[in-house]
């Protein structure tokens, strides 16, 4: 879904929504500012993460910011 929102300026920004249907609905999967893709941006963080660290050592920081215990 292609937008474009008004800024306080009055200048624009194109924002685009990429969505999936699902059997409960229509999900939003990723959110694309003027050109810059959430989801790509996001993915690219968490390999840089991963590489200079460990993958193990990234899923317990996202467990942890989730408020999930891994001790079961």
């Amino acid at each position: 879904v292609r937008t474009t929102i008004k800024l306080d300026d009055g200048s624009s920004a194109s924002v685009d929504y990429e969505l999936v249907k699902r059997e409960t609905g229509w999900l939003l999967f990723n959110v694309i500012i003027e050109g810059i893709s959430y989801v790509r941006n996001f993915r690219a963080e968490l390999d840089s993460e991963i590489r200079s660290s460990s993958l193990d050592a990234v899923i317990d920081r996202l467990e942890g910011e989730a408020g999930i215990s891994s001790d079961g």
